[in-house]
């Protein structure tokens, strides 16, 4: 089974860096770019449960429909309960630690070396995408 993981990033070059450290750790895993929320949300509002991504990687600060807002809509259908987002963010405020933590998404600064990158790719691999898989699908 292809695991499928939404990015959602304004950052053009920092999605196609995630992208190839990931392609290069797990080839089988399929990512699916998004410039913003607005497109993502549209696109995973249409889908069947069985086309749902296993993982969603969230930038929070974006133009349109940002991450906060993606969260709550995400968080406000019970379709989309167990759906598990990763926040990756330049901001280390107290106040995203808590809005993630009150809408059960884990949040991770946003790592700025590739040696970072994939230790963090590592992590979600193993303790998100793994996890959802085997308990929830």
């Amino acid at each position: 089974m292809t695991k499928l993981i939404y990015h959602i990033e304004d950052d053009n070059d920092y999605r196609e860096l995630v992208a190839a450290c990931l392609r290069t750790k797990a080839p089988r895993i399929k990512i699916e770019p998004f410039a913003g929320g607005t497109t993502a949300w549209t696109v995973l509002e249409a889908l069947p449960v069985e086309a749902f991504p296993h993982l969603i990687l969230l930038d929070l600060n974006m133009p349109g429909m940002n991450g906060y807002e993606f969260i709550r809509a995400v968080r406000n259908k019970d379709r989309f309960a167990n759906l598990p987002i990763v926040v990756f963010t330049s901001s280390a405020q107290a106040s995203d630690e808590k809005f993630c933590a009150d809408y059960g998404v884990d949040m991770i600064t946003k790592p700025n070396s590739i040696p970072e990158i994939d230790s963090m790719l590592d992590w979600i691999l193993e303790e998100k995408l793994t996890n959802y898989l085997e308990n929830d699908r």
